[in-house]
């Protein structure tokens, strides 16, 4: 039987242990760019509009619900369940860490399942130490769920064996 990685249990304790400390995020964020300023004649800095705008016939994108893989309604208050059910990048994040959860369960002969539960196990304590502190709370857990969809491509692709 294959032991789980200590190698990615070491990094996300240290990964979380600096997103609790406020040393880190969950990840790089693309800043985004501010609009070019223009002086006003008063001196004031004013945005400049953008020089094209859309078509009258553009389509309309209608964003919708990203919700978690577990349901939000059995969430207790107060429980990182909730935390998560709150925010669209958390729950999308779930969502993909459980569709590669699967993914590897589905690529992996059966004996190796018991060490990608033993795993999956080990990220949920890891993630639910992320409620300890509030500041930092939505990137600890961020940063918890983009480790392990990372050792979960390990599994998928089969470089957990080297």
């Amino acid at each position: 039987m294959i032991r789980p990685s200590l190698h990615f249990a070491a990094i996300l304790a240290l990964g979380l242990a600096a997103c609790q400390q406020g040393s880190a995020t969950a990840q790089d964020v693309d800043k985004a760019e501010a609009p070019e300023v223009a002086a006003s004649p008063a001196g004031a800095a004013v945005p400049e509009a953008p020089e094209e705008t859309a078509p009258v016939d553009a389509p309309v994108v209608i964003k919708t619900k990203v919700s978690p893989s577990f349901d939000c309604a059995k969430a207790k208050p107060g429980s990182i369940d909730v935390e998560i059910c709150a925010s669209p990048e958390l729950s999308q994040l779930d969502r993909d860490m459980d569709e590669e959860y699967m993914r590897a369960m589905a690529e992996n002969a059966r004996a190796v399942w018991p060490d990608i539960l033993a795993e999956q196990r080990e990220f949920t304590r890891s993630r639910n130490q992320c409620m300890g502190s509030k500041k930092e709370r939505h990137h600890c857990i961020a940063f918890a769920y983009e480790s392990r969809i990372q050792r979960l491509a390990d599994w998928i692709d089969g470089s957990w064996r080297e």
